[in-house]
């Protein structure tokens, strides 16, 4: 009877020893399932603004100015706009369209027989952009602009009244500008402004002195209202 329990014992023993080695033991954490959500890239810059344009005035052309135009953002609501240009009278420098009063002094009118020069113009100017849609320099704009222009023509008439000589008309003054900037496809810009001002007009010319008989330069210098308008054409980026 003792033997035979003592089998049974070793029996169950054994059993269970082989029962625990069969089972595998799982040691590993239990593993977390992470939900990842997408977010959209964001643009560092974040800036796409126009910087810079260059640009010539048609209505400059016109009365005989050639300018090449340059305008550069410096902030996000303000730009600085320079431009230098080459004049050429198209006609005498007694003749505008605001200066009809234009005295020519002596007997003879020693424009008649003058010939065009080329002259300079230099301008600048600083613009504001208030508008809430656009950056500079783009849309609505206002700004004060400072200019200097001159027209020269010159004289050769020594066979019949001894004149001769420079014709020399310097006007230098300020404005207030308003004005739109419109860029189209392929960069291309249109300009349009107004300007009003004051400014200083100093014309230096010749005359014949019958009394005398010699040529006398005369010099003029007067100051009155300076209205501006302009019409540009251009491109940026």
């Amino acid at each position: 009877m003792k033997k035979t329990l003592r089998r049974l014992f070793f029996i169950l023993l054994v059993g269970n020893v082989a029962m625990a080695q069969d089972q595998p033991t799982d040691t590993a954490a239990p593993t977390q399932t992470k939900i990842r959500v997408f977010e959209p890239t964001k643009s560092v810059s974040g800036d796409n603004s126009y910087k810079w344009a260059v640009k010539t005035d048609l209505l400059s052309i016109l009365v005989g100015e050639f300018p090449i135009i340059g305008e550069y953002r410096i902030s996000k609501k303000m730009s600085v706009e320079a431009s230098a240009a080459l004049t050429y009278p198209y006609m005498t420098n007694s003749f505008s369209a605001f200066d009809e009063d234009d005295d020519i002094y002596g007997d003879v009118d020693a424009i008649s027989g003058s010939s065009a020069e080329m002259g300079t113009a230099f301008r600048v100017a600083w613009k504001y952009f208030p508008s809430s849609d656009y950056d500079a320099i783009e849309g609505w704009y206002f700004g004060i602009q400072a200019m200097t222009k001159t027209m020269k023509r010159s004289y050769d008439n020594e066979d019949d009244y001894m004149v001769s000589g420079d014709d020399t008309k310097v006007k230098t003054g300020a404005s207030i500008i308003i004005g739109k900037q419109l860029f189209m496809d392929s960069n291309v810009l249109w300009d349009f402004y107004f300007g009003v001002g004051i400014a200083n007009t100093t014309h230096t010319f010749q005359t014949y002195d019958y009394n005398t008989e010699m040529s006398n330069e005369v010099e003029e210098s007067k100051s009155k209202p300076n209205v501006q308008f302009g019409l540009r054409i251009g491109f940026g980026n």
